[in-house]
This record gives structure tokens, C-alpha cells and sequence, in this order.
């Protein structure tokens, strides 16, 4: 079943010559304007199914002269086949970065995530969202299982998959709007300076994934010099060389242990949807807990660009976690600041604290030496236990390995075994 569905995009664009980096609010949870609904749990599932669908658009002249998109635009044949008069422009990238948002003002959570346009092969396509400064969209859903509710007469969509997102213009019979089935979403201007190197480099690291699959493992890694912003990266099979010793390999009692999760979590109204990263950090945790190990935990959350914002605190994740554990994970005011240091000084064998979001501090994804170093003082050995994140050379994934001995935790240890 195909259900069509759909909201206004955010499109930002870039001073870029071959992509425009854009920013979709996708769809939105609950009920929508089709008398369709959308449960937490259902998206959750979906969302991953986002990465590489195709932005689609199908473009129309209108009777001024000027160009605007259309929308769905197919034909059927006597068969019952489907010739699609739409066309790709561009792609949804960057999945880590696929998460529900909040929006106070019309109380709803969107499904936000990021997609690059193709400038040098759709400049149609292109200009129009440059003159528009962006375009509404409908999202097309592939409906594996659905049911329907006799009292509210809503149509539970239970589990999908996308297709892809259409962009929306102009009718090109009544050159009226064409309204997007979401409603409440608007055009949100960002800067994806940063995103254009992680985008990237996260597509390369999963196809170096694949082939570098059966190399053996080498000696040891050089760091690569520096992409444009500052961003530094790993291949995957240098990242697997660095982390050659595993947390079992390490003497952990009464040692304080620096550990880089990946507690990236999406989080709605302040609250976290889905602890799968935080779940997945357990097994190395846990070890370290059960042999002795003063645990000191850091991770980012989203992209508060070097600054302090509070809504990207990592304090949910502390109170998660010390559920998880059935323990109190202390959590600090800042990264490496006097609240850290007295915290990391004060801990006992087998407790465990964790630090604010590293990515409070700019220097963090410049892989800063002073501040790889301030992090490493906090303790007395490392491990990165982020695989998600372990590929990019930032201070708390790669800097702080220059300064304290270092393994890799369970998440690694699993790829490194595989490979």
C-alpha cells in the first residue's frame, strides 16, 4: 500500500557549486490531515529506512513564464504500472542525524533529517528552491501493516518504510499551491557547515566498511590531515588499529577510565525516545563497574556548534542511565572544568559520573591538543566504546588516545572481530 502524506521542507542553501545541503522536516508524529496516524514507536522503526531515498520533484512552466514544482506526478498503464514523471534531484544523507523535534508553537514532533540537492544535474530543480528559499514536500510511505480505529475513524499506519519526499509547488492545470498533507511545518534556515564534511565522510566510512571487510589488521595508524573546517577522519581499518587492544586487556581496577559513548540520542519536549545507543554502551559500562573501575562517561548530543545550550544537555541521559544500572551516575556541570575535576577526584571503584556535552566546546571537533589533554587529565586510562562516532578525529574519540593508555569497548571490540 502506498500512502502519500507529507509537510514543508527546510532547504538551506550553500555556497557550494555541485550539492545544496538541505533540511527536512519529513513528516510529523499522530494524527494528520488525512485522518492517518503515526505512533513514537512506528516512526522510531521507520526512520532508518529514510537513508538514500531520493528528493523527488517533477517541474511545470506556468502561464507567467516562470518555473515551479508540481507535484506527484506518475501515469498507469492498462496494467496497473506505475511510470514515475517525477525525477530525483537529490538524496537523504547523514542517518545518525535522522531524529524527532518538538515544535512548541504548533505542538508537534517532526521527524527531522538532511538531504543533499544536485546543483549540476538539476539547476531547475535548483533554482527554484533558491528563489522559493525552499519548498513544501509529501513524503511517499510504503504500509507493510496497518489497522483501523472503528471510534476515532483513524488509520493506523503500524509499520512503513519511505520511499522517498516529493517536493510541492504549483497545480499545473489550476496554477493553484499544492498544500502538503503535514500541516504546521515552515521553512527553518540552518548552518550545515560542519555536515558537509560529516555527511561525507559518513558515506565513505560505510563503503570502506564493505570493502576493507576482509583485510587483516595493520600496523600502527597516522592521523590524516585535516578536511576543510577542521574536521579530521578516520579510515576504518586505521580506527580498528588504534583501538587494537580491547577493555578485557586492560588493568582496571581502582583506575579512573575515561569511556566515549555514543549517547546521541533523539530527544523530544526534553525527553528521550529511544535508548537503543544508550543500551548499547551497557555491556563495557557494566564491566568496568563489576572489576573496579572509577568510570568517567563523555559523548556529544546533536550540534550545539561550540556553544552552551541547554537543550542539548546530556542530564537525561545521566537519569536514564542510572535506571539502566540501578545505580547513580553523577553528572557534571561541564566537560573539563572544576566541576569535572572535583567529581573525577571524588569518585569511588565502581561508581561512575558523566561529563557535560563534549561538543560545548569548539575544540572538541578541531581535535585541539590543550583540550585532548585536559580531557585525558581527568583520568587514568581510555576506551571508545562509539562506533557510530569513533571514525571521526575529534578530542574525545582520537586526541585523548595520544595521551592515556587506550582499548576499545565492546561495540569496537564486536567490528574488529569481524573484520
Amino acid at each position: 500500500m502506498l500512502l502519500v502524506v507529507g509537510t514543508t521542507s527546510a532547504m538551506i542553501a550553500q555556497d557550494n557549486d555541485f550539492t545544496t545541503w538541505t533540511k527536512f522536516k519529513v513528516n510529523h508524529l499522530y494524527e494528520n490531515r488525512n485522518k492517518s496516524y503515526i505512533s513514537e514507536e512506528a516512526q522510531l522503526e521507520a526512520l532508518p529506512s529514510l537513508h538514500y531515498r531520493p528528493v523527488l520533484a517533477a517541474i511545470t512552466t506556468l502561464s507567467d513564464g516562470t518555473t515551479d514544482f508540481t507535484s506527484h506526478a506518475m501515469e498507469f498503464d492498462d496494467e496497473g504500472n506505475i511510470t514515475y514523471i517525477e525525477q530525483p534531484i537529490g538524496v537523504f544523507v547523514n542517518p545518525e542525524g535522522y531524529h524527532l523535534e518538538y515544535d512548541k508553537e504548533h505542538d508537534k514532533t517532526y521527524v527531522i533529517a538532511d538531504a543533499v540537492i544536485y546543483n549540476d544535474y538539476c539547476a531547475p530543480a535548483c533554482e527554484i528552491i533558491q528563489r522559493k528559499q525552499g519548498s513544501k514536500v509529501s513524503c511517499e510511505l510504503s504500509i507493510s501493516e496497518l489497522s483501523f480505529d472503528t471510534k476515532d475513524k483513524v488509520l493506523h499506519l503500524d509499520k512503513f518504510r519511505y520511499n522517498g519526499v516529493t517536493c510541492l509547488g504549483t497545480d499545473p492545470i489550476t496554477e493553484k499551491p499544492v498544500e502538503e498533507g503535514m500541516e504546521g511545518a515552515r521553512l527553518d534556515i540552518a548552518d550545515f557547515s560542519e555536515e558537509n564534511n560529516s555527511l561525507f565522510t559518513n558515506t565513505e566510512e560505510k563503503l570502506l566498511k564493505v570493502i576493507q571487510s576482509l583485510q587483516e589488521t595493520l600496523a600502527k595508524f597516522e592521523i590524516e590531515e585535516p578536511t576543510k573546517g577542521g574536521n579530521q577522519t578516520l579510515k576504518l581499518n586505521e580506527l580498528l588499529e588504534k583501538y587494537s587492544k580491547t577493555v578485557e586487556d586492560l588493568d582496571v581496577a581502582g583506575k579512573k577510565v575515561l569511556v566515549r559513548c555514543d549517547f546521541n540520542v533523539p530527544l523530544s519536549d526534553g525527553k528521550i525516545t529511544s535508548d537503543k545507543r544508550i543500551v548499547a554502551s551497557l555491556p563495557t559500562i557494566k564491566y568496568l563497574i563489576k572489576n573496579g573501575a572509577k568510570v568517567i562517561l563523555c559523548s556529544h548530543l546533536g550540534r550545539p556548534k561550540g556553544e552552551f545550550k541547554p537543550e542539548f544537555s546530556l542530564a537525561p541521559v545521566a537519569a536514564r542511565l542510572s535506571e539502566l544500572l540501578g545505580q547513580e551516575v553523577k553528572m557534571a556541570k561541564d566537560v573539563v572544568g572544576e566541576s569535572a575535576q572535583s567529581l573525577a577526584a571524588s569518585l569511588k571503584d565502581g561508581e561512575v559520573m558523566l561529563l557535560e556535552n563534549v561538543r560545548f566546546h569548539k575544540e572538541e571537533t578541531k581535535n585541539d591538543p590543550e583540550f585532548s589533554k585536559k580531557l585525558a587529565s581527568l583520568a587514568d586510562l581510555y576506551v571508545n566504546d562509539a562506533f557510530g562516532s569513533a571514525h571521526r578525529a575529534h578530542s574525545s574519540t582520537t586526541g585523548v588516545a595520544d595521551y592515556l593508555p587506550s582499548a576499545c569497548g565492546y561495540p569496537l571490540q564486536k567490528e574488529n572481530e569481524f573484520q
